[in-house]
């Protein structure tokens, strides 16, 4: 789902991809992964005093939502995470903290994560994470376990514009679908800012294995639109859902 927010004329622009993924038929062995759904929202330098702010300096809040078992296992976890900051560079691999998680439904985890970035120059950078631990049985996605989790978030640093801050989405991506029913999902998404809000859909992606692009000093290029399945009806859940915006 892609959700388009305007902002004022230099924009600090967002792409916060939002996935609704569901368990709709047990695969027929354990797996230990466990992505459902994820988001990034940004906002320039907020310290104070106002005087000492840095234009090109980026707060990120980064919010997974993950499973707690999976098959009948305890699912991997995501202690740590590794980002890369559009710019040629990166957090090092699984070098961001976790600083919370909290169980918001009997089998999903909320986990937040904080980490800054301070680039060289304005311009436009595309902020993103993967891992490898996409959640097995997406019945739109064909062999979802096999595919890595990406999200990113775009951004414009431009001196001009004083605090900006990218929309927050505060509904839990943890519905639950059924068969023959209409799925409905609200993100909540809320801007401080105050900017109108469009959602569209976009395809699922993936890029790579972030160790491996770590490794090589890489940044994720060109993140492929995944193949989608053709759900039968015979099964009911969450499907694959992204959100797009910008500010």
């Amino acid at each position: 789902m892609n959700l388009p927010l305007r902002n004022h004329p230099v924009r600090l622009a967002l792409i916060g991809l939002l996935w609704l993924i569901a368990w709709l038929v047990p695969a027929p062995k354990a797996q230990a992964t466990h992505l459902r759904a994820g988001d990034i929202q940004a906002k320039t330098d907020t310290t104070l005093p106002v005087a000492n702010r840095n234009p090109r300096r980026v707060f990120f809040k980064m919010v997974l939502y993950t499973s707690v078992t999976s098959n009948g296992s305890t699912a991997a976890d995501e202690p740590s995470v590794t980002i890369f900051y559009g710019d040629n560079t990166n957090s090092g691999y699984n070098t961001i903290p976790r600083v919370k998680r909290t169980l918001v439904a009997p089998n999903v985890y909320r986990n937040v994560y904080y980490f800054e970035h301070t680039y060289n120059a304005p311009g436009n950078y595309l902020v993103s994470y993967l891992s490898v631990n996409r959640v097995v049985g997406v019945q739109n996605l064909t062999n979802s376990i096999n595919e890595s989790f990406y999200i990113s978030t775009r951004i414009t640093i431009d001196p001009i514009i004083n605090v900006n801050r990218s929309p927050a989405l505060l509904a839990p991506a943890i519905d639950q679908a059924s068969r023959r029913q209409v799925f409905l999902h609200n993100p909540a998404a809320f801007d401080a800012d105050g900017d109108s809000l469009a959602f569209k859909l976009r395809p699922s992606q993936q890029a790579g294995n972030p160790e491996d692009l770590v490794r090589t000093n890489a940044a994720p290029v060109r993140p492929q639109f995944l193949v989608s399945a053709t759900p039968t009806i015979h099964f009911f859940g969450l499907f694959k859902c992204h959100m797009w915006g910008r500010l």
